[in-house]
């Protein structure tokens, strides 16, 4: 694929600029339905920068909030008790104050020169992430070639759903993974070293990128041999948890100003807590997860046993194949102890970009009839699932509001709400 084959966001004309603003989701279901259009991405990023501006953030003085709760919070603290550039900088990477992201304190310190506004800061969010969102689903659109059916427009819904825009709740760790994401696509799919700068700079906005930079270096130098990275991504899904205490001591050699964070994600405390709220999902989170889970192995193990189909007729996939399976096998690894199971949502990315690709090539067949018969309504469970979970961050103003109105109307009742009284 040329390098010249994407433009990051071509410009609207007239009417498609007056459609948005009048009416963002109307906008948005029409650049979907016309997603192969120059104009589409560009209405898509639009909207997700409308969504960060009516984004429904929580209580800012609710300790039991979400983590957007504790950024807005953050902001109306700062703007009314501000400090200067250079006490900011001094704050990163310090031992004693454990700032060890730069992006997020950056942006809040920035808007908070200006407003105590919550609105601002999130709809800035999303300019940052929608711009990486938008840029990593239609490098992979850009790929299909052939009449869209059923099961490719499933694929392309979950793909685009394994971290959507109301993950900018967890703006850190989820911006991170749209860069790194975005960094491995511009180096596999179009052959563009500067991707790598990409995917090294995620590091700068959520410190735990380090792991999955590192495993990108490793893969560069390793001999590409796919039946070694699928052994390896196959015993490590059944791998044997690790003892808390043993990845602390793996990642001693890591500088002082993150072992605080290491110790705070390797602890006992932390994980008795990630135990006690998994205690509480309900069947359909549990089943959601089950589904995803299997449903993702058994397309890796049937793409890769169908590899003489695809892969010598289109390397750059096999390349974003081979990664997804090393960093799989290090996610899945990651996965034993708290919090490290996001890591195979950033894999997961990679997997699904994948699917979407192959099964949009009219050079292509895996013969796989009956697993899309099988998958479609799998998927369409998880579909919906992750859909409903963005009902906590939306509000009606998402879907029939405009930017001019959200101005003067504040929309603060999670759609969540209303699905409940009814149901």
């Amino acid at each position: 694929m040329a390098r010249t084959a994407i433009k990051y966001l071509p410009v609207l004309n007239k009417n498609h600029l007056i459609f948005y603003l009048l009416w963002p989701f109307g906008a948005l279901i029409y650049a979907l339905r016309n997603y192969k259009r120059p104009f589409a991405k560009t209405i898509f990023w639009l909207f997700c920068v409308y969504f960060g501006f009516v984004f429904i953030y929580g209580d800012p003085y609710n300790e039991l909030g979400t983590d957007s709760v504790r950024y807005a919070k953050n902001l109306i603290e700062l703007h009314d008790n501000p400090f200067s550039w250079n006490e900011l900088i001094a704050s990163f990477y310090n031992v004693e104050e454990g700032v060890v992201d730069i992006y997020q304190p950056l942006v809040t310190w920035f808007v908070s020169l200006f407003t105590g506004d919550p609105s601002i800061l999130f709809m800035l969010f999303a300019v940052v992430f929608g711009f990486f969102y938008a840029q990593n689903l239609w490098m992979i659109f850009n790929t299909i070639n052939k009449k869209v059916g059923l099961i490719i427009i499933m694929f392309m819904f979950a793909y685009a759903l394994i971290n959507p825009i109301w993950n900018i709740n967890g703006v850190r760790m989820w911006t991170a993974a749209q860069l790194f994401l975005f960094g491995n696509l511009r180096y596999f799919l179009l052959n563009d070293k500067k991707g790598l700068i990409w995917s090294a700079s995620s590091i700068l906005v959520h410190f735990s990128f380090l792991f999955p930079v590192a495993v990108l270096a490793a893969y560069i130098f390793l001999p590409k041999k796919d039946y070694v990275f699928f052994a390896f991504y196959i015993i490590t899904a059944f791998f044997v948890e690790m003892k808390l205490s043993q990845v602390r001591d793996l990642l001693s050699f890591l500088p002082d100003f993150l072992q605080p964070k290491v110790s705070g994600y390797t602890s006992e405390v932390y994980a008795e807590r990630i135990g006690e709220m998994a205690k509480q999902y309900t069947w359909h989170v549990i089943w959601q997860g089950y589904i995803s889970t299997w449903l993702g192995y058994v397309w890796i193990i049937a793409v890769f046993i169908r590899r003489k189909y695809w892969a010598k007729y289109f390397p750059h996939f096999h390349q974003i194949f081979m990664f997804a399976l090393l960093m799989g096998g290090f996610a899945n690894i990651a996965a034993q102890m708290p919090s490290g199971g996001r890591f195979v949502t950033v894999t997961s990315s990679l997997f699904f970009a994948l699917f979407v690709a192959l099964l949009g090539q009219r050079r292509i067949n895996l013969k796989l009839w009956w697993m899309e018969i099988i998958t479609i309504p799998l998927l369409a469970f998880v579909i919906i699932f992750k859909i409903r979970m963005g009902f906590d961050f939306m509000g009606l103003s998402t879907f029939l509001s405009n930017p001019v109105l959200a101005l003067f109307v504040e929309d603060t009742t999670p759609l969540i709400e209303f699905v409940k009284k009814i149901f």
